[in-house]
């Protein structure tokens, strides 16, 4: 949010898919809106990823684009942000001078055309801060409870139109509670399937190779029913200009 509020915008959406974090990331992005002064906006859901839904979205935010109303959009997530600027950009709408975008999870954003800017969670350190506190709690038991927050990465690549070319951002913590017994966490899912060197595991190339094919088959749709709309929209145009 800051980064979109710094280049200039003050229009900025939100597209989410329903999910577990679909409340924090809400309540985070209305509290962002207030701190930047920036106007309320209503986020958008995205009930599934067939191409109807994508469709009637991506129609949707065109409508905002060319009324003046949205000129930023943060998508969560990047499986999602793909096929939507790819049948945005067929109905006209261009990235960035149009609508700039930031994805979420930084998997397969840079794939896009244009990249985008994506924040990366450090799916790594996550694992790794997880098995420490495990460790740590079979040591020793009644250590005080920890909640610790580790800082994603915004990675800024071409979708926003900024001059930089650098990632910013960066890994960061928080003090924990005090409290005696139970568990440490670190309130993220341990299992990142990621290798801890600067290579990946096996398991993360082939599942991102998996999340590749899943992207195009959605892109692919999408430019399909793109077309169908746009054949179907014609051959209306056609039947009111033959009466």
């Amino acid at each position: 949010m800051q980064h979109l509020a710094g280049l200039g915008h003050r229009q900025i959406g939100l597209l989410h898919f329903d999910t577990i974090t679909a409340l924090r990331l809400v309540t985070g992005y209305d509290a962002a809106l207030a701190a930047l002064g920036l106007p309320p906006e209503t986020p958008r859901e995205l009930r599934d990823e067939s191409p109807a839904e994508l469709e009637k979205t991506a129609e949707a935010i065109q409508r905002e684009v060319r009324a003046g109303t949205l000129d930023a959009l943060i998508v969560h997530h990047d499986v999602a942000a793909l096929p939507l600027v790819s049948r945005l950009r067929q109905l006209g709408v261009d990235i960035p001078a149009d609508l700039a975008i930031v994805a979420y999870d930084d998997e397969l954003a840079a794939l896009s055309d244009p990249p985008l800017t994506a924040v990366a969670p450090p799916r790594t350190e996550v694992g790794a801060t997880a098995v420490d506190l495990l460790v740590r709690r079979l040591a020793d038991p009644a250590r005080p409870l920890h909640h610790l927050l580790l800082r994603p990465q915004l990675r800024i690549r071409a979708s926003c139109g900024s001059a930089e070319s650098a990632e910013s951002g960066g890994t960061g913590g928080t003090g924990g509670t005090g409290g005696t017994g139970g568990t440490g966490g670190t309130g993220e899912s341990s299992g990142t399937g990621e290798s801890s060197g600067t290579g990946e595991s096996s398991g993360t190339g082939v599942r991102r190779d998996r999340r590749v094919r899943r992207v195009r088959r959605l892109v692919g749709r999408a430019a399909a029913a793109g077309l169908a709309a746009e054949q179907a929209h014609g051959e209306r145009s056609g039947h009111r200009a033959s009466y």
